[in-house]
Order: structure tokens, then sequence, then C-alpha cells
């Protein structure tokens, strides 16, 4: 059975990232994959607004198929420019090549859509993976949520 976590403050609602459904709690880690109760889509992170800035919650144990980046990319601008993106990884305690790999992709996009792309939240452990790919430099890296919010 599929269950949810603790309830979300108002102030944090997340929606999916391809069609905007609100969540009125995060998912838990499921070992199956929940679609979208709106979309359909595969749910592999949240999204929420704080100000002019989007913020992407990576959620554990999930790893999107490129279209499901391409998705999320092409919803993000559908209404226009966006400022700043932050991808939160905080809820990630390994990742995977394959969603190191979407990261990049999406990266791009968003850079050649004229916006900002940070990552933040790193455990050590996926830090570790962007340094031995070298990656750290393709990405503007911050520490905390709060650190990418402010820059």
């Amino acid at each position: 059975m599929f269950e949810y976590a603790e309830p979300l403050p108002n102030d944090m609602v997340r929606h999916c990232p391809v069609c905007g459904n609100t969540f009125p709690h995060l998912p838990a880690s499921p070992n199956f994959d929940a679609p979208c109760s709106g979309c359909g889509g595969y749910l592999w992170c949240s999204q929420y607004r704080v100000g002019d800035v989007i913020v992407l919650e990576a959620m554990p144990d999930r790893t999107p198929a490129l279209w499901d980046v391409e998705q999320v990319v092409e919803s993000l601008f559908k209404h226009g420019a966006v400022r700043r993106i932050v991808f939160d990884l905080s809820h990630l305690t390994y990742i995977s090549s394959a969603l190191v790999a979407r990261l990049v992709a999406m990266n791009r996009r968003v850079r050649a859509a004229g916006s900002e792309f940070v990552l933040c939240g790193m455990s050590p452990i996926v830090r570790e993976a962007f340094d031995t790919f070298q990656l750290v430099k393709a990405f503007t890296v911050m520490e905390t949520q709060q650190e990418a919010l402010a820059k």
C-alpha cells in the first residue's frame, strides 16, 4: 500500500512539475513508481515557488527517463521566462549516473533558455559523484537551499 509522509505546511505546498497538481503530502518512498494523479507523469521531483524562484526537489529512489526531464523543462517555461531554478538534492542518499546525466541535460536546457540552474543540498556521497565525474564546474552548486535562494 502506498503511504504518505507528514502533511506539508501551508506555505510549502508541492506540485507536480508537469501539470501543477497539488500534493497535500510529500509521497513517501514507495517500492514502486507512483504516477501523478493529475497527469499520470512519473513523479521524480516536486515543485514549489519561493518568490520568483522555482524550487524542484528530487524524490529519493527515483531516476527519470530523458522524456520525464524534457516534460519538466517544457512545463517550467510554458508560461514565460523563469529567472532561476533551484534543484534541491537533499533528499537523496545516493545518485545514479543516469540521474546525473539527466541533470546535465536539464542544466543545458535551462541555461539555453536564459535562466540560472542551481543545485543544492548535496550529501557527501552525492557530492563525491559530481566530483568523480568532474561536473561541479559545469553547475552552480550551493550548500543549502537558503544559499541558493539568496544567490
